[in-house]
């Protein structure tokens, strides 16, 4: 749908920075959230923006930072 309005606009799609936000649920591995986040990338999204539930967490951070590990990041 970006793509078709792109078009009718005149807008260069690849252009555009596409960016989603997503949360990190309490007790979610890093493999889980590795692979939504290969989701979104096949999908065409350039940046996760994370959030969690309450506030962050060791455990929480440490989830996060292996999956960064793992993407490549």
């Amino acid at each position: 749908m970006l793509q078709r309005l792109c078009v009718e606009v005149g807008r260069p799609y690849d252009e555009i920075e596409k960016t989603i936000g997503t949360r990190l649920q309490p007790g979610e591995s890093a493999a889980s959230f590795v692979q939504r986040c290969r989701t979104f990338a096949d999908l065409g999204i350039d940046h996760v923006g994370v959030l969690t539930t309450g506030p962050w967490t060791e455990e929480a951070v440490a989830v996060l930072a292996e999956a960064v590990e793992q993407l490549g990041g």
